[in-house]
């Protein structure tokens, strides 16, 4: 007999999820183009930051060359490949009765918005946000408001806070 999640996990953050499948993905729509947010990369770097952002400005190009390129330099494509060819998601059909929050951007059209939704059955005490303007890249295209979510759901997960 294990110990019960809530014991363990105080809360869960999903950010951007993918669930059991993604339906209704958007297609790519960029949501704001600055032509000075190509000068804050190197000219590599750019292909990667127009697949990936949906919101180019100057300050999303510094927090792609910051947060997301380093990373990029590190991953085995091919191990990478084999990873997602068989991966399965399954939420289960349990529920979770810690605190949640789930974010994702209304323009992902990497994992879609809608899934989001879905989750909400497995989560009874979630938050669910669906950020307009916010891609797949949430955290560096909307700060400031996943930076409030984050805080709301931390000050809810607080084992003083029942």
């Amino acid at each position: 007999m294990g110990i019960p999640t809530a014991h363990i996990v105080r809360g869960l953050a999903l950010l951007c999820p993918v669930a059991e499948r993604s339906q209704n993905v958007p297609a790519h729509k960029v949501v704001c183009q600055d032509a000075g947010a190509y000068g804050e990369l190197e000219p590599e770097q750019r292909h990667g930051f127009d697949e990936y952002f949906v919101v180019r400005t100057p300050a999303t190009a510094r927090r792609c060359r910051s947060h997301v390129v380093p990373g990029t330099t590190l991953v085995d494509a091919a191990g990478l490949g084999r990873i997602f060819a068989g991966w399965v998601v399954d939420v289960g059909s349990g529920t979770f009765p810690a605190q949640t929050l789930i974010a994702a951007g209304r323009q992902d059209s990497i994992v879609g918005y809608t899934d989001a939704m879905d989750l909400l059955q497995h989560y009874p005490h979630a938050t669910l946000a669906v950020a307009d303007g916010g891609g797949h890249a949430l955290m560096h295209e909307r700060p400031e408001l996943l930076a409030a979510l984050l805080g709301d759901w931390l000050d809810r997960a607080r084992p003083d806070n029942k």
